[in-house]
């Protein structure tokens, strides 16, 4: 048999002990930081299921000195001005401003959300309720009403020119939502229908090309807990969930969003009167 020089045999033992020895280090790096767990799942709001047997009912007015509508001066370099100016009435103002007797303001969209866990239930029946055409109108050279509220993907638009001029609408929504619509033109008489709108986090503005100041806008909700006022400033919101602890806001596009109060229903007339200021 052929033997290993003593001197190999050491080499060897060497080679063979040194990844042991360096497997025997202590490791000093220290650990990675534990990640949060983003998969965690959030808490699910519950449903409000009181009776529906609470109404809200109320009166928007301006605090302090009422700002005056001032006259739409684009209306006189229309060529069909006397269409425009026909009829009297708010109509032929700029309509960001309209405050009438004892201050009662217009255009105010008042509407509900529930305190934080908590959410409307929304269910079919409910809905039915709410299953009805929303209009808005072109009488003159002005939308009538100037703000329009809608239960997205339950009501459905419809958009009226009872104007003896042509009118068209043009809708700016979101890319993710509505996007942007237009009506082309709607002679006089004649109607569109827009169909259901989807839910958009901010106001779609509405425009008319043919009479560049008419101006408005579309708030969509994803429950029917709004409602908007008239000329008398009034305002009235059926339906509502009775022991529901609720916040009440309103809407104006000068003074946007605002918190009002918050107000737990009970059953019948809940009377909440609401004072804005720019």
């Amino acid at each position: 048999m052929r033997q290993i020089p003593l001197v190999g045999t050491f080499l060897l033992l060497a080679a063979f002990s040194m990844p042991v020895l360096v497997g025997c280090k202590p490791d000093t790096r220290k650990p990675d930081p534990q990640k949060p767990d983003d998969k965690k799942p959030q808490k699910t709001a519950k449903d409000i299921e009181g009776d529906l047997k609470g109404y809200i009912v109320g009166t928007v007015t301006f605090d302090g000195e009422a700002p005056k509508a001032e006259d739409e001066t684009r209306i006189n370099d229309s060529k069909e001005k006397s269409q425009c100016m026909a009829g009297g009435g708010n109509h032929t103002k700029k309509q960001e401003w309209l405050v009438g007797k004892d201050g009662a303001v217009e255009n105010v969209i008042v509407s509900l959300k529930p305190e934080d866990g908590w959410k409307f239930k929304i269910d079919d029946k409910l809905k039915e309720k709410y299953k009805k055409e929303v209009e808005l109108d072109q009488p003159y050279c002005a939308y009538v009403p100037h703000v329009v509220g809608i239960f997205a993907d339950v009501q459905e638009l419809v958009v009226k020119n009872t104007a003896k001029v042509t009118h068209n609408t043009k809708f700016e929504g979101s890319a993710k939502a509505n996007g942007k619509k237009d009506t082309g033109s709607i002679g006089a008489g004649e109607s569109k229908k827009i169909g259901v709108l989807k839910m958009e986090a901010e106001p779609m503005s509405l425009s008319c090309s043919m009479h560049g100041w008419m101006n408005g806008y579309i708030v969509t909700f994803d429950h029917p807990y709004f409602a908007v006022t008239k000329a008398d400033g009034k305002f009235k919101i059926e339906n509502v969930p009775v022991g529901a602890k609720l916040s009440v806001l309103y809407w104006h596009e000068v003074t946007k969003e605002r918190t009002v109060t918050t107000h737990t229903i009970t059953e019948g007339e809940n009377k909440i009167d609401i004072k804005i200021k720019k």
